[in-house]
């Protein structure tokens, strides 16, 4: 389930470029490592999305059809917010976007254990968002306490970054 490459490398994260699946290093993970973390990708399948890049443009007609918007975590973390909105919203499908694999781990058990059908989480980086959703798709994107990037040299890393925020913009 888990591409092969990755099994290993916490700090590792795919990135799509056409058909190729590239490695993209990022910093280390912000979450305690699990011992038992490609169990948890198998126990908790239902709310992890492993093929972002497939869903883009039908994510509600593919997982949730009953769902009137999709609204995206970007940089979900363990999945709280997401978690708490697709309870209190149960018409809106949230998709859950991190580059940790243990916080997409731990936000699944959240969502599978809750029974929630209209949330769901996938490893992947806010810098490639038209990879993962067709342009209007998206109805709201929530930004909650991402990745700061506090130095000056990686401030284009950041995902309120003016040029992070102008792709967002036809999503």
């Amino acid at each position: 389930n888990v591409p092969e490459q990755l099994s290993h490398h916490r700090s590792v994260l795919p990135v799509c470029s056409g058909d190729n699946l590239e490695l993209r290093k990022r910093h280390k993970a912000h979450a305690r490592p699990l011992k038992n973390l490609e169990e948890r990708y198998d126990w908790y399948a239902d709310a992890i999305e492993l093929d972002a890049p497939a869903r883009a443009g039908k994510w509600i007609e593919t997982l949730c059809p009953e769902a009137r918007e999709l609204h995206l975590d970007l940089g979900c973390g363990k999945g709280q917010f997401a978690v708490a909105q697709a309870q209190r919203h149960p018409d809106v499908l949230f998709v859950g976007l991190d580059y940790d694999r243990i916080c997409i781990a731990r936000a699944a058990q959240k969502a599978c254990e809750l029974g929630l059908e209209n949330c769901v989480f996938a490893l992947a980086d806010g810098e490639d968002l038209d990879a993962y959703f067709a342009p209007g798709e998206l109805s709201r994107i929530y930004l909650n306490f991402s990745t700061p990037h506090p130095r000056k040299k990686h401030a284009s890393e950041r995902l309120t970054h003016v040029d992070q925020l102008i792709a967002y913009r036809p999503l």
